[in-house]
């Protein structure tokens, strides 16, 4: 026992307390720390006043349909989606909303040299992810699609 005392005796002795350097690191890390993660809360929160953070129901009820249809396995929304058809965030600047509902409810061939046709709504579904699209289009957020990839493109 006291071999095993004496040896943990002599390993407390060897750690050593740390330089005055490395203090003064790890203050200034934890003060960039601390400031970085203020501004992070502070302009989060001033973000907040600019939101209008009422969605209507009708759009509500366009997501559900879009989301229920599996839209986003080829479009985008905002740039967040499949890739294999155009960006439809401001697709209501393109097309009119009857052009639209016609477009949804019809199932035309997507592309002349495809057999695939574009997944039919219903008449109410496509009125609601128009609601939606129309929706997109009016959040101030920057965004624009590829407009050279999706110009003249069908929606």
């Amino acid at each position: 026992m006291a071999a095993s005392s004496q040896q943990t005796g002599a390993s407390s002795k060897q750690t050593r307390a740390p330089t005055r350097t490395a203090r003064v690191y790890g203050v200034v890390f934890s003060g960039v720390a601390v400031v970085s993660a203020a501004v992070f809360v502070g302009l989060n929160l001033l973000s907040l006043g600019h939101l209008d953070l009422e969605v209507p129901e009708a759009v509500l009820t366009g997501k559900e349909a879009w989301q229920r249809a599996g839209c986003v396995e080829c479009h985008t929304l905002f740039g967040n989606g499949g890739y294999s058809a155009p960006d439809l965030t401001r697709v209501t600047d393109r097309r009119t909303e009857a052009w639209l509902v016609d477009w949804l409810t019809t199932g035309k061939v997507v592309r002349p040299t495809r057999q695939t046709a574009h997944l039919v709504l219903t008449r109410t579904e496509a009125e609601a992810v128009v609601e939606l699209f129309r929706y997109t289009a009016a959040v101030p957020t920057g965004w624009d699609a590829n407009p050279a990839r999706s110009k003249g493109a069908e929606p």
